[in-house]
């Protein structure tokens, strides 16, 4: 005589009701932001398009940031070479193009971009090579530029990639945030501190399933997406 299982059938029937939702959330149209000249379009793509990019993206960055420093002694010579990589391959966007902002790794596609995107490259690339790094719109003086943050041998190091300008001490290093200061890049302006979370973290599946989570049970940092400013507040000067 046959014996019933009765737990078998409503497992396959859990498991059918758990595919049908994971499919249907998938499905889910979520929405996508791309700025085309200072004019964001929100668009709506299924929810797994949206995760296949997103992972495609992180696996891009990585292998490109693994590629540019690769051979490099040190951390400065893989920031340089970083920097080096991005003002020969993120050009300055021509006017008769237009300004797309979206993602970090479509600037690298499309090979241009402002002063602020090359900036986000420069610092994307550095990150992912594990040398945090960062940027700042610098408004407080009387021609304004990005700054570059990276963190190199115990110090924010600072950078113009869209000026293509690697500040340097009279003794050939690195000049740090501090020194810049005193160099008056900042017309005596404070500049902002690391963010809690890097621009480049959030393009990371790791750390940001991890910020995801730790939002969702009310633990983790904001996730400013806006970058810092270093304000004027009515003062000039000027860079060198």
């Amino acid at each position: 005589m046959a014996v019933r299982q009765p737990g078998r059938r409503s497992l396959v029937v859990i498991v059918a009701v758990a595919a049908v939702l994971g499919v249907t959330m998938l499905a889910m149209p979520v929405p996508t932001r791309r700025g085309v000249d200072r004019v964001v379009v929100v668009d709506a793509v299924p929810l797994y398009l949206k995760v296949l990019d997103f992972v495609t993206r992180d696996l891009q960055y990585r292998r490109l940031a693994s590629r540019v420093t690769s051979g490099q002694r040190d951390d400065e010579a893989r920031v340089l070479a970083a920097y080096h990589w991005t003002r020969a391959n993120i050009r300055e966007a021509p006017d008769s193009l237009p300004l797309v902002d979206d993602h970090p790794w479509h600037i690298v596609v499309r090979g241009y971009g402002s002063a602020d995107q090359q900036a986000d490259v420069f610092t994307m690339l550095t990150t992912y090579a594990r040398i945090p790094g960062y940027w700042a719109f610098n408004r407080a003086v009387t021609e304004p530029w990005v700054a570059s943050f990276v963190w190199i041998a115990g110090a924010w190091r600072v950078f113009d990639v869209g000026g293509g300008r690697v500040f340097r001490t009279a003794a050939g290093t690195l000049l740090t945030v501090e020194e810049a200061g005193a160099e008056n890049l900042w017309a005596g302006r404070p500049v902002p501190a690391r963010p809690a979370v890097l621009r480049a973290e959030l393009q990371m599946v790791g750390p940001r399933l991890w910020l995801e989570a730790g939002r969702l049970a009310g633990r983790a940092p904001a996730m400013v997406m806006d970058p810092p400013v270093i304000d004027g507040a009515g003062l000039a000067a000027t860079t060198r």
